[in-house]
């Protein structure tokens, strides 16, 4: 009892904008790099559970028999669009230039596969939803060691 009277009270010692600030990363997706002839780093952010979770909802659906079903790829689309904080892609104009839609819409048609499978990983690694790879690959070789 005496460590949780602790720990609460370290929590409230600190600020709390800094505590709840999201992880960021950078990410150059290369194919555009190359298509513009210019640097295209993208800022990543982690989402926190509420806005992750408000994401599942709005892709979730029931089917006729009352079950849900997760749209995979809106979902993703979603998480990307909120997952990159630089550039903010919500431009209704980029949209209209891109012939799409939605903002969502432009995730799909601005990222290959491979890149967009890449920024989610990331963007979820951020938000503490997957253990990283290179995690993974550090903890097999100290057991094969």
């Amino acid at each position: 009892m005496a460590t949780e009277l602790n720990l609460i009270d370290v929590l409230l010692q600190q600020d709390a904008a800094t505590l709840l600030q999201q992880e960021t990363e950078e990410y150059e997706v290369k194919s555009l790099t190359r298509k513009t002839g210019k640097k295209f780093v993208l800022t990543l952010q982690g989402l926190n559970t509420d806005m992750f979770m408000k994401i599942r909802n709005q892709c979730t659906t029931k089917n006729k028999k009352g079950k849900e079903e997760l749209n995979e790829s809106k979902f993703s689309a979603k998480i990307l669009l909120e997952g990159i904080k630089k550039p903010d892609f919500h431009s209704m104009k980029l949209a209209e230039h891109f012939n799409v839609g939605t903002p969502e819409e432009i995730m799909t048609k601005l990222f290959n596969a491979g890149e967009t499978n890449e920024i989610a990983k990331r963007i979820n690694v951020l938000s503490g939803q997957v253990v990283d790879v290179d995690d993974d690959i550090d903890v097999d070789e100290e057991i094969k060691n």
